[in-house]
């Protein structure tokens, strides 16, 4: 995709040769050789922007992820430390109650 827009490589620029003239160089064959170096810049500059924006936007997703896979490993342990506590119901729970009472106060009933 990118090679289909570019018109020169970098060994043609460095291997083009300009005809000389009286006064040097042909300076309309040196302006459109230049032209078409411009051209290419300025397609560079696109590509890399578009480049840029595109990492811009790839990094959120990723960082967007990344931040839902925390979360969903939160919630995961979350879920398996719940299960690994046995459910208790409000009368085991009244009766462990009443258990550390008599340990932690004594039995007062003697």
């Amino acid at each position: 995709m990118i090679k289909k827009n570019i018109v020169l490589s970098p060994r043609e620029i460095l291997r083009q040769q300009f005809k000389l003239d009286v006064n040097g160089y042909r300076v309309k064959e040196v302006d459109r050789f230049l032209d078409v170096i411009i051209e290419d810049y300025q397609m560079f500059e696109k590509i890399i922007q578009k480049m840029q924006n595109k990492i811009s936007e790839l990094e959120n997703d990723n960082k967007s992820q990344l931040d839902q896979l925390r979360e969903m490993k939160f919630k995961m342990n979350s879920i398996n430390d719940t299960q690994s506590i046995p459910a208790m119901s409000s009368v085991d729970v009244l009766k462990r109650i009443s258990q550390l009472e008599r340990i932690v106060f004594g039995d007062e009933r003697k």
